[in-house]
């Protein structure tokens, strides 16, 4: 049995680290309440930075102490260890979130005796283990963990800063060397990609040069997409791309403006007939109908729909709502291929009310789709359907940094951006991306963004920079809001440069409309709407004045989307 002594004069410290999560804080003050609770003497609670050396200590996670750091030496990610040391007991992990499990046990087997805490042999030196893939890979050898972070479909993410490309080099080795088969490698601008498995464990590792970061993710090999054979499909149509507009309500108002039309859906025809679809709109109004409408019109043959896959950007309503209307009344009218997304935790979910949303996503795939293929995409993948070729240029995981995460920023962040590339077009869907996101997108790739049409970001209001449209430099852009508040959105600077100022040729407001472009498409004059030259309103006060009110109008569409399903 190992003990520490425990008085009103010198009570023990419990220390957790500095770059603090919330498992490790609240480890700690757990454990601080239990332990006054049995010995009625409080003890320190203190972070790794301001600890005396000399005191008797509780040491939980990955702290900065050298105590720490010989024991994490025994163990890899996915494990924590309860080992004492001299005066101090250290609770040492990698991946904190498997704290709450060790803590746990750890005060079963504290008794206060004799004016010490007593802790049973049975809990020293015994590993505790997450769930997830992380306990299987090997250590990074170089650079600075900053995060462990859980994302839905049990994927769980490791961030190495300060790292370079011959660390990601040589951890490629390590990973052959541990018998995982590399399944994939991409290459863009710099950045660099890779998948490897072994068994049923799937690790997806990229080097970003601009931040000098790691992430790896490990998950599922489930979780992974896997390309078709091209030869499964002939060319039986022309390629089209169709973008779905529709109204949800009569009353909503944004800016003194109409706002219950617009919403953000894409489908995509491919040259094999099948199709790929993009969101969709709202659960209420007419997006379903349009989208099913849509495909009985342009598939070969209206009896046999096919879509490859449908991408889901993010959780919010107006985006996952059609699929989640198409999946109740049209499940048995087509055949869906593969569902692709990257949706944060249900722990981040919950900051931002989202639970019931991504509940509602997996409930319905369980329920209406239950031989499709589920995939969690990552930044740097490329996807093959037929002859369409998809990459996917960012998504929430490249939001996960020191003591950072999707938590401080906002849902809209996790958005997925992709590019298609179909019938010659190349075609950029940013989603809901706002500016942490764009800024992440311009730095990782530059000019290579340049397409020819964009998806102005997040329906065309807040959310897009100059610098990312310029990059992207379209001649098409497609903005999905109402009429009336399109003169609005053309006054906020950055639409106003994207419109007015760069090579755009023509602008598509799908408002309630429905408008099918054949690919390749390439505006042969120009079309824009009137330049509204003064009064532009970007600046940072009426932008976040902009958001509270857009929130607020998004909480009463969610309350409005729940009472109309209870």
């Amino acid at each position: 049995m190992f003990s520490l002594l425990h008085t009103t004069e010198a009570p023990v410290c419990i220390v957790y680290p500095a770059a603090v999560t919330n498992y490790a804080f609240d480890a700690a003050d757990i454990l601080a309440s239990f332990i006054y609770d049995i010995s009625h003497i409080r003890p320190v609670l203190e972070c790794d930075t301001n600890v005396d050396p000399g005191d008797r200590k509780i040491i939980l996670g990955e702290t900065i102490l050298e105590e720490s750091s010989a024991v994490l030496g025994r163990i890899g990610y996915g494990e924590c260890i309860i080992v004492p040391l001299g005066n101090n007991l250290v609770i040492a992990t990698r991946t904190e979130s498997i704290l709450p499990q060790a803590i746990h046990a750890l005060m079963q087997s504290l008794v206060w005796l004799n004016k010490a805490l007593c802790f049973s042999d049975q809990i020293i030196n015994k590993p505790f283990f997450s769930l997830g893939m992380l306990k299987r890979i090997p250590l990074f050898p170089k650079g600075k963990q900053v995060h462990c972070r859980k994302s839905l479909d049990l994927c769980d993410q490791i961030v190495i800063e300060e790292a370079d490309r011959s660390a990601y080099d040589q951890y490629q080795c390590i990973l052959t060397a541990d018998q995982f088969e590399k399944t994939y490698e991409n290459v863009i601008c710099g950045n660099r990609f890779s998948r490897y498995k072994k068994q049923d464990c799937s690790v997806y590792v990229y080097y970003t040069p601009f931040n000098h970061t790691v992430r790896i993710l490990a998950e599922p090999l489930s979780n992974a997409h896997i390309d078709a054979p091209s030869r499964s499909y002939n060319i039986t149509a022309s390629p089209l791309m169709t973008v779905i507009g529709g109204r949800f309500s009569t009353v909503s108002r944004y800016m003194n403006c109409d706002s219950g039309s617009g919403n953000m859906g894409y489908v995509f025809r491919m040259d094999d007939g099948r199709f790929i679809l993009v969101d969709g709109g709202m659960d209420s109004g007419n997006y379903a109908e349009n989208i099913y409408r849509t495909l009985t019109a342009q598939a070969p043959d209206p009896e046999n729909i096919v879509i490859a896959c449908w991408f889901l950007s993010h959780t919010h309503i107006d985006h996952i709502g059609a699929f989640l209307t198409v999946a109740e009344q049209y499940s048995k009218k087509i055949e869906l291929q593969e569902i692709a997304c990257n949706f944060p935790s249900m722990t981040d979910a919950s900051v931002f009310r989202e639970t019931w949303n991504t509940r509602r996503i997996k409930e319905h795939i369980y329920r209406y789709f239950p031989a499709t293929k589920y995939t969690k995409v990552h930044t740097g993948e490329e996807m093959h359907f037929g002859h369409v070729r998809i990459e996917i240029l960012y998504t929430q995981d490249d939001l996960v940094r020191q003591q950072l995460s999707l938590a401080n920023e906002t849902l809209n962040t996790s958005s997925i951006c992709m590019r298609v590339y179909i019938g010659g077009n190349s075609v950029i869907l940013p989603s809901d991306c706002d500016k942490t996101a764009n800024k992440i997108l311009v730095d990782m790739y530059g000019n290579y963004l340049k397409s020819d049409i964009l998806q102005v970001c997040h329906h065309g209001g807040w959310g897009g920079t100059t610098a990312f449209y310029s990059v992207v430099d379209p001649e098409l852009a497609i903005f999905s809001t109402s009429d009336e508040l399109l003169p609005k959105y053309l006054q906020i600077q950055y639409n106003h440069d994207l419109v007015y100022d760069m090579h755009v040729q023509e602008v598509f407001n799908n408002a309630e409309r429905c408008k099918t472009f054949p690919l390749p498409y390439h505006p042969s004059e120009k079309n824009l709407p009137p330049d509204p030259k003064t009064d532009l309103l970007y600046t940072e006060a009426k932008q976040l004045e902009a958001l509270a009110e857009l929130e607020t109008m998004k909480n009463a569409c969610r309350n409005l989307s729940c009472s109309n399903n209870d």
